[in-house]
């Protein structure tokens, strides 16, 4: 019986220290519109691609062993058909105090890290690209952000985010605590 018992603590122990390592882990948002590369997720842990196969563009969720690709557009379908159904039942008003504030989402993206931004831009038309061009030049003078118009037609975004959700949940959490009403 003692066996069993030190096993199952073993195991909630183990199970424990995998999402307390899930949770201070970084997830990565990664937008390469120049490699067509738009995914984020724990590296190898879980991801969320948006990809093209089979002609259709859709989500390839990676989980531990289990993969599975979504069809947008049977999402973007079966979403329509839940907002007719919702069309028809009369909504109440939410009572209580309104909890959620800007000031709490300010703080929790101040915890987000901007590992790489890069943008290209190129409107096609000239006069317009000269307005951007001081425009992006004290943006990353300012910002220290490589921005750049282009005149040969390319549009280019790369960014890469990274943020704890351990780390920005406390920083949620630090902000309610302090907050007085």
């Amino acid at each position: 019986m003692k066996i069993v018992l030190i096993i199952l603590l073993v195991i909630a122990g183990l199970i424990l220290l995998a999402a307390l390592y899930l949770l201070f882990r970084p997830v990565h948002l990664v937008i390469d519109t120049s490699a067509g590369q738009y995914y984020a997720g724990w590296n190898r842990w879980l991801n969320v691609r948006l990809t093209e196969e089979e002609e259709h563009w859709g989500f390839r969720l990676t989980m531990f062993f289990y993969r599975r690709f979504f069809v947008l557009e049977k999402m973007i379908i079966q979403e329509g058909k839940n907002e007719e159904e919702k069309k028809g039942k009369k909504e109440g008003k939410s009572k209580g105090r309104r909890f959620f504030r800007f000031k709490y989402v300010r703080t929790a993206l101040k915890q987000v890290r901007v590992k790489l931004f890069y943008l290209v831009v190129d409107t096609d038309d000239f006069v317009w690209n000269a307005y951007l061009f001081p425009i992006m030049q004290l943006i990353r003078s300012t910002f220290g952000m490589r921005t750049y118009v282009n005149f040969t037609g390319n549009n280019v975004l790369r960014l890469h985010l990274e943020a704890s959700i351990a780390r920005v949940f406390m920083a949620g959490k630090f902000n309610l605590l302090t907050h007085k009403s």
